[in-house]
């Protein structure tokens, strides 16, 4: 068994079943994929795999032809890619929320497959006009909200803007959701800069 891995492949000389399982409970066995491949090689590619559940994978290899006394050796290769998730500030209120302040040097940080949400925030002592600079590595693979709240962790109100560039704000407090196009579906991940500037109006 395994707690954690990407793609993989297999090799083999003969006819078997691949079958990956997650333990969902203890003794309790979900299927997540299953291959079978013929003499030759096959794989199960871009399978997405949470590593922060604490669960356990299991790898069955089955000789489909085992009750004709056929069998089959094989060698199975696993690779994959980690993501680094950040689960700590995932929704508003969360003690793991950064602040972001102007003149400060942009957040990096990251969102997609097992951390589909980043939250932030700022506050203004006055109105001013503001600007959200949001750099992503992987373009369109994230989005960004803007929201405003009467006192901070309180209740937030969305507002509607598409352009976050001469933003002319009331003085109080706001949030800043940033969150994978696919909502974490794994297909759109990106790492990102955050930056806030700020003029008094």
């Amino acid at each position: 068994n395994f707690t954690i891995s990407g793609a993989g492949g297999v090799s083999l000389e003969n006819t078997v079943r691949l079958t990956i399982y997650e333990e969902v409970k203890p003794n309790k066995l979900k299927k997540l994929k299953s291959i079978t491949v013929k003499s030759g090689t096959g794989s199960i590619d871009d399978l997405l795999l949470y590593g922060n559940h604490g669960n356990a994978y299991y790898l069955q290899v089955e000789a489909t032809g085992y009750k004709k006394a056929q069998n089959a050796a094989y060698e199975i290769d696993i690779t994959g890619e980690v993501f680094e998730t950040n689960n700590t500030d995932d929704n508003w209120g969360d003690a793991g929320i950064q602040e972001l302040v102007a003149g400060d040097p942009a957040i990096s940080d990251w969102v997609g497959f097992g951390d589909a949400v980043d939250w932030f925030k700022f506050s203004l002592d006055a109105d001013a006009i503001c600007n959200l600079d949001l750099q992503l590595d992987v373009a369109g693979a994230a989005k960004m909200t803007l929201y405003s709240s009467d006192s901070l962790y309180s209740q937030v109100s969305k507002l509607g803007f598409t352009r976050f560039n001469d933003l002319d704000l009331a003085a109080g407090y706001y949030a800043v959701q940033i969150f994978s196009s696919d909502m974490g579906k794994g297909k759109k991940n990106t790492g990102y800069d955050l930056d806030l500037n700020i003029a008094v109006a």
